[in-house]
C-alpha cells in the first residue's frame, strides 16, 4: 500500500535512502501528526544487513542533579549495541532542553569509565580511528525558537559490542510555584533503533514529579518518551526576590566577547488581606474541568490564609454573576460551602465574552462596601484576557488592592512566555502572576503561589561599545529570559538595566564576569586511555552529507515547534465565512430597523472583535459615521457582533483582534453590505513561537485580508 508522505518527509526519505538503508527511514514513514525528533543514522554496507537497525539505543536514561540557584546538571546516559557481524558508524542525534550546553563526555567499557575531553569541531566530514567517540551541540532553532540538541557519532563501533556513553550537560532550570522543573524534548513516535522509553531519576531529593505525577518514594521512573516530559522538584533554596540579573562573556576569538545577561523573576512578597475576592472565568475559552481545578487549588491557598479573613465569590464572562453566601463568610468556611458553590457554578452554563475589566470593578466595588481596606483579588482563568489596556479609573483603583492571577496552565505546555498577553496584562494592571496546574497546588506550595511574583517590564539593556540583540518586553515569572550580545573589546564594560515592576522602576548596573568559551565538541576512544590523542576533531562521517544532517535536525525544530498545532487555527477561510454568516445577516437586519426610524439612514462603522480559542472575548463599535444618532442601532450592531462563533479555532491558543468595517447605503440601495474600499483585518497578538501564521496574499477583489502583527 502506498504511503503519502508531505513534501518535506519526502525529501528526508530521499535523502536517507540514498545514504542510510530503508530501516534509517523509519522514522520519516512515521505519522506526519507526530514530530520526530531523535534519530539514529547508520551507513548500509551489505545487502545483508537490510530490513532492521544494526546499531540501536537499548535504554535511554536522563540524571537530573539540581545545582542550586535555579541551575541542574542533566547526564543523558545512552547504551548503544551493534547487532550487526561488521564495525559500524554510527550518529545519534536527539533534542536537549532550552539553554542546555554539554560539559563533558564519557564513554563505559569493560566496567571502566573513560573521560572526554575538549576538541575542535572542524566541520567536516571525514574518517576517525575505529572506537573513537565524538559529542558536539547543535542548534536546530530558528524564527525566535531556541532548540539545541546533541550529536554524537561513533566511529567503527565493534561487532556484537555494547557501550554506554554519558553526555553531561547544564540547563537552567525555570522556578513555577513551588518548584523548579525542566523540559525534556519530545522523542517521537517509536522507530527502530531509538529507545522509545526513557528512565528519569532526581538525585539528591526525596520528592520529585514527571508530568505532575509525584514519584511516590520511587528512586526511578520510565516514562513514555514520545511526548515532552516535564521533571520537576521542590524549590528548597528559591530565596530570591524580584528581578535577579546575571551576567557573563567569553571570548570570542576575533579581539571583543560574547555577552550574556540573564534575566529572571525570584519570589514575590505577599501581605494579609482582610478580604479575599475570587473571580473565577466562565468563559468558553475555559477549561470543562476548570471550576474543580480552581475549587482543589483555592482549597490549598485559603489554608494558608488566616481562617477569620473573610470571603467573597463571583463568576463573570460577559456580565458578573456573585455566588449567593451568608453574610461574614470566612476562609474557614470555605471546605463547608464547596460542594454547594460546584454544584452552582455548574449550573451556569460558559458563556462567550470576558468583561474582566467589569469583574474586577464589581469585585472592587464589593470590597468597598464590605470596608474591606487590603483585599486581595483572585483572578482564575486560563490567562486569554482582552489585549485593550485597562481604564484609568480602575488602575487607580488596583493599586490599592492585590491582585494575583491564577492562570490554569497543564503540565504538558509551557507557562505564557514574553510575549504572551496575560504577560502584557499582569503588568498593565499590576497583578502578581501564577501560571501553572491548578490542579497540582497542594498546601506545601500554597505559600510560594500566594507570593508569586510581578512581571517586570524590561525598559533598556545598554552598555558601552555592546551590540545587544532586541530583548523582550517582559520577564514574566517561570521563564529565563537571555539577552546577548557581541562587545568589541575583550572585556566589556558594566551593563545598564532599566525595568519595571509594578508601581517600582529599577536601575541595575551589572559588571560580566568572564567565563570560559563553551567547548566546540568533546571526543574520547574506546580502547585507549584518556590521554589518547583525539585532536584531529569532531567529525561526520563521510557517508552522512549534509543534507541528510540538516534534514534530522530540523526534526527536532519541527518537535519544539508543535508538528499538527495548525489544526483549529484561524485561517482566512474561517473569519470570512463566519463573519459572513453569523455578523452579515443581523447587521442587515439592524439596519432595516434603522431605515423604519430614519428613511435615509446610512454611513459606516467598525465593529472590532477580540477573539481566542473560538471564542469572542470582546466586542466594540469603532469610527461610527452615521447620517442621525442612533443609540438603538449602534446597540443592535454590537448584539449583532457578539452572535460571532468561531469553534473552528477552539485549538488555537493566540489573541485576535479583527476589525470588520460595514457601510450602511440607504434604503434605495442594498440595506447593508461591506464596501470595496474597506477591509477587514485580522491582528495576531501572540508572539511566542508562532506554530501557524496567516500568509500574505495579493489584493484581491474580496475586501478580507489577514495580517498578523510584526512580532
Amino acid at each position: 500500500m502506498p504511503v503519502d508522505l508531505p513534501p518535506f518527509r519526502r525529501r528526508i526519505v530521499r535523502r536517507l535512502l540514498a545514504r542510510g538503508g530503508p530501516w534509517a527511514v523509519a522514522f520519516a514513514l512515521a505519522s506526519p501528526a507526530t514530530a520526530l525528533a531523535d534519530a539514529i543514522a547508520v551507513e548500509d554496507v551489505s545487502d545483508a544487513e537490510v530490513g532492521y537497525a544494526p546499531v540501536a539505543e537499548l535504554s535511554h536514561e536522563v540524571i537530573v542533579t539540581p545545582s542550586g540557584h535555579g541551575g541542574a546538571k542533566v547526564a543523558y546516559r545512552l547504551a548503544l549495541n551493534n547487532a550487526s557481524a561488521i564495525p559500524r558508524d554510527a550518529v545519534v542525534t536527539w533534542g536537549l532542553p532550552a539553554g542546555a550546553r554539554i560539559t563533558a563526555l564519557a564513554v563505559m567499557r569493560d566496567g571502566r569509565w573513560r573521560p572526554g575531553k575538549v576538541v575542535r569541531d572542524v566541520d567536516a566530514h571525514d574518517a576517525r580511528d575505529p572506537g573513537s567517540v565524538f559529542v558536539r551541540r547543535v542548534q536546530a532553532g530558528g524564527g525566535g525558537v531556541e532548540a539545541p540538541a546533541a550529536e554524537l557519532v561513533v566511529f567503527q563501533m565493534p561487532p556484537e559490542m555494547t557501550i554506554q556513553v554519558e553526555i553531561e550537560t547544564q540547563v537552567p532550570a525555570a522556578l513555577r510555584g513551588g518548584r523548579y522543573e525542566i523540559r525534556l524534548p519530545e522523542r517521537g513516535k517509536p522507530v527502530p533503533g531509538v529507545a522509545s522509553r526513557r528512565r528519569l531519576l532526581v538525585r539528591g531529593v526525596e520528592r520529585f514529579w514527571v508530568d505532575d505525577t509525584p514519584n511516590g518514594g520511587a528512586p526511578v521512573v520510565e516514562v513514555e518518551a514520545r511526548r515532552e516530559n516535564v521533571v520537576a522538584w521542590p524549590a528548597t533554596d528559591a530565596r530570591r526576590t524580584g528581578l535577579s540579573t546575571k551576567a557573563t562573556y567569553a571570548d570570542d576569538g576575533f579581539g571583543g566577547a560574547d555577552v550574556e545577561l540573564v534575566l529572571e523573576i525570584g519570589r514575590g512578597t505577599s501581605r494579609t488581606p482582610d478580604l479575599v475576592y475570587v473571580l473565577l472565568d466562565r468563559s468558553v475559552s475555559t477549561d470543562r474541568l476548570l471550576p474543580d481545578k480552581a475549587l482543589s487549588a483555592l482549597s490549598a491557598l485559603l489554608a494558608e490564609l488566616p481562617e477569620h479573613t473573610h470571603l467573597a465569590f463571583a463568576v463573570f464572562a460577559r456580565e458578573v454573576v456573585p455566588l449567593d453566601a451568608p453574610k461574614g463568610l470566612e476562609v474557614g468556611d470555605f471546605d463547608m460551602l464547596r460542594d454547594a458553590w460546584r454544584a452552582v457554578i455548574l449550573s451556569q452554563p460558559r458563556r462567550p465574552g470576558t468583561d474582566v475589566y467589569g469583574a474586577l470593578e464589581a469585585a472592587l466595588d464589593d470590597a468597598r462596601a464590605r470596608g474591606a481596606r487590603r483585599p486581595l483579588v483572585l483572578l482564575v482563568g486560563d490567562g486569554m484576557y482582552p489585549s485593550s489596556p485597562p481604564p484609568r479609573h480602575l488602575l487607580e483603583r488596583l493599586r490599592r488592592a492585590d491582585l494575583l492571577l491564577l492562570v490554569d496552565v497543564p503540565a504538558e505546555y509551557e507557562p505564557p512566555g514574553p510575549r504572551h498577553p496575560v504577560v502584557a496584562f499582569a503588568h498593565a494592571t499590576g497583578g502578581r502572576l501564577a501560571a501553572l496546574p491548578l490542579a497540582s497546588i497542594t498546601e506545601r506550595e500554597a505559600a510560594a503561589v500566594l507570593a508569586s511574583p510581578r512581571v517586570a517590564r524590561i525598559r533598556s539593556v545598554s552598555a558601552r561599545g555592546v551590540h545587544f540583540d532586541p530583548a523582550p518586553a517582559y520577564v514574566p515569572t517561570g521563564h529565563r529570559v537571555v539577552v546577548r550580545g557581541r562587545a568589541t573589546s575583550p572585556r566589556p564594560p558594566a551593563i545598564r538595566i532599566v525595568a519595571e515592576t509594578g508601581r517600582r522602576t529599577v536601575r541595575r548596573n551589572v559588571r560580566p564576569r568572564p567565563v570560559p568559551r563553551a567547548a566546540d565538541a568533546f571526543g574520547v576512544h574506546l580502547f585507549m586511555d584518556e590521554g589518547t590523542d583525539v585532536r584531529s576533531g569532531f567529525a561526520l562521517p563521510v557517508w552522512y552529507d549534509e543534507g541528510t544532517r540538516r534534514a534530522v535536525v530540523a526534526e527536532v525544530r519541527r518537535a519544539r515547534l508543535g508538528v499538527g498545532a495548525q489544526e483549529g487555527s484561524l485561517t482566512e477561510a474561517i473569519v470570512r465565512g463566519y463573519l459572513r454568516m453569523r455578523v452579515l445577516p443581523r447587521v442587515r437586519v439592524c439596519h432595516r430597523h434603522a431605515v423604519a426610524r430614519h428613511r435615509d439612514q446610512g454611513g459606516r462603522a467598525v465593529l472590532a472583535f477580540e477573539i481566542a480559542r473560538g471564542e469572542v472575548m470582546g466586542v466594540a463599535l469603532e469610527d461610527v459615521e452615521l447620517a442621525h444618532d442612533d443609540a438603538k442601532l449602534e446597540r443592535c450592531l454590537l448584539e449583532a457582533g457578539w452572535a460571532l462563533d468561531v469553534p473552528a479555532a477552539r485549538r488555537d491558543d493566540r489573541v485576535y483582534v479583527v476589525r470588520y468595517p460595514v457601510r450602511l447605503l440607504p434604503a434605495d440601495d442594498q440595506p447593508a453590505r461591506i464596501s470595496a474600499e474597506d477591509e477587514a483585518t485580522l491582528h495576531d497578538l501572540l508572539g511566542d513561537a508562532p506554530r501557524h501564521r496567516p500568509k500574505r496574499r495579493a489584493p484581491t477583489d474580496d475586501p478580507l485580508r489577514l495580517d498578523p502583527l510584526p512580532r
